[in-house]
């Protein structure tokens, strides 16, 4: 595995940006799975269906996942401190 970092460490606050291709895709990544996540959720509640807890719960989940995937990517992939 190649020591190229794909992140940028912010020089106020905290947080990543991303500088190569592999840390735009796995920012763009973040947000599609984010957007769906919500998306299907407002859409289970907007719609009524009769049995939408279990799609809100793997909504949650998958948006936890992701926000955690996201971290500990940009984390590992940043030069700095981060």
């Amino acid at each position: 595995m190649s020591n190229r970092y794909w992140f940028w460490s912010k020089s106020f606050g905290y947080g990543w940006t991303p500088i190569s291709w592999e840390g735009w895709a796995v920012t763009l990544g973040s947000m599609v799975v984010t957007m769906a996540a919500i998306l299907t959720a407002v859409f289970a509640e907007a719609h009524r269906w009769p049995d939408r807890r279990p799609f809100q719960a793997t909504c949650l989940i998958a948006f936890v996942a992701t926000l955690v995937v996201t971290i500990v990517v940009s984390r590992s992939k940043t030069e700095g401190d981060g």
